[in-house]
């Protein structure tokens, strides 16, 4: 996690741990940008807790 923190705002972005390298790059080779997006939005709602959002 401290290496995403380190990397946040700089380029080339940096994708923390394996598995999530995985999904990451499956997800944008294999779907389109919008459904990526819907996708993210309800996978971090259910993450957030309810007094955040």
């Amino acid at each position: 996690m401290s290496a995403a923190l380190d990397a946040l705002g700089q380029q080339p972005s940096v994708v923390a741990g394996w598995w999530n390298w995985v999904r990451a790059n499956l997800a944008s080779r294999f779907a389109s940008r919008p459904l990526v997006a819907y996708v993210a939005r309800h996978i971090m709602e259910r993450q957030t807790p309810k007094e955040m959002l």
